[in-house]
């Protein structure tokens, strides 16, 4: 029984390398210009504390996003996270 297990456990991993290395070639998330709460751009170098949803809001769901489940954890309020 344990011979059968470890032999399928070793043919999953076998198979499975290609795609995690095909997955590991291809980048992640484009480049992008951070910005600030006034829509400025802002650098890497600098103090001034960046804005997820100028940033992040042009190309994805900002609301959505802010009312998940994970990104809600901690957070307290009977309204938190219902839209």
């Amino acid at each position: 029984m344990k011979k059968n297990i470890f032999l399928m456990l070793s043919v999953f991993i076998f198979l499975s390398i290609p795609g995690l290395c095909r997955a590991a070639e291809k980048e992640p998330h484009p480049e992008i210009t951070l910005m600030d709460y006034e829509g400025n751009e802002i650098s890497l170098d600098c103090n001034i504390p960046y804005s997820p949803k100028n940033t992040c809001g042009e190309c994805h769901d900002y609301d959505a996003i802010t009312n998940a489940y994970h990104f809600q954890q901690g957070r307290t309020g009977e309204n938190i996270g219902k839209s």
